[in-house]
């Protein structure tokens, strides 16, 4: 920062999250005989926490060197959970990618937290726990939550319940496919379902078929899906598992209920 202003000016709009929880982490610093060297001279503890709270709050994943990278252009980029862009890092280069239409006047967005098959309440509160916001984009506010997926109760209706955003009302549980709103004694008891599913979700295939054969789960709710991806990955570095095939069947398997969540252009 003292040795070179420009890039610390880089910071000014950034916006610094969690700033308590930085000054204390600058305080330990300090303290620590060994550490307090990691400080340059002449930083006053105050613009240290800003400048740690302005780094873990904007900073992007550095997918090959693992860590994190700060690229200023990149941080006026908005948040969405349904952004217009995609981005990916290579080396120290961050590459931004449209991937909607945008209309000219609007702003480019993306996905802080690479959040596509977290439910909405998850997501919300990741997002108010790291970045100090409550999103109000239209998947968490006025679109179905396709990674909370039931199956329709209706006769001969083959389709999926996904309530819209939180589920707050009623009429946000609606089949995707006949229209049909959930009745309030199935709904009741599908959320409990959901509840005790997610405290304790299935281990293997058997309980994954298991939960799936009492007509409340579609395969693509985010409970089974990350269980079908816990087990692939384990399935994975079995060479018994990979020579059977059966990791490969896992994996299409994984892949298939991905595309029923993910958008259109991924």
């Amino acid at each position: 920062a003292r040795q070179q202003p420009e890039r610390a000016e880089l910071t000014r709009p950034c916006t610094a999250h969690n700033m308590d929880k930085c000054r204390a982490v600058i305080a330990a610093i300090r303290a620590h005989k060994l550490a307090r060297a990691i400080l340059p001279a002449g930083v006053e503890d105050e613009e240290a926490a800003r400048l740690l709270a302005v780094l873990n709050t904007n900073s992007h994943e550095l997918a090959e060197w693992g860590g994190s990278g700060f690229f200023p252009l990149a941080c006026l980029c908005e948040h969405s959970c349904q952004p217009n862009c995609a981005f990916n890092t290579s080396g120290t280069a961050l590459w931004i990618t449209v991937v909607r239409p945008v209309e000219k006047g609007s702003t480019l967005s993306i996905d802080y937290c690479d959040s596509t098959f977290e439910p909405t309440a998850e997501r919300r509160d990741h997002l108010l726990q790291d970045y100090g916001f409550e999103c109000l984009c239209a998947r968490c506010t006025s679109l179905p939550d396709l990674t909370r997926a039931f199956l329709c109760p209706v006769d001969g209706c083959a389709g999926k319940v996904c309530p819209v955003a939180l589920g707050a009302k009623p009429s946000d549980w609606k089949c995707l496919t006949c229209r049909a709103q959930l009745p309030k004694t199935t709904r009741k008891r599908f959320l409990k379902i959901e509840a005790a599913l997610a405290q304790e979700p299935p281990a293997d295939l058997e309980e994954i078929d298991e939960v799936l054969e009492h007509d409340v789960f579609h395969e693509s709710h985010h409970v089974i899906l990350d269980s079908l991806v816990e087990i692939g990955e384990h399935y994975a570095k079995d060479d018994g598992q990979v020579r059977s095939g059966a990791a490969e069947a896992i994996w299409e398997r994984v892949i298939d209920l991905s595309d029923q969540v993910l958008p259109a252009v991924h």
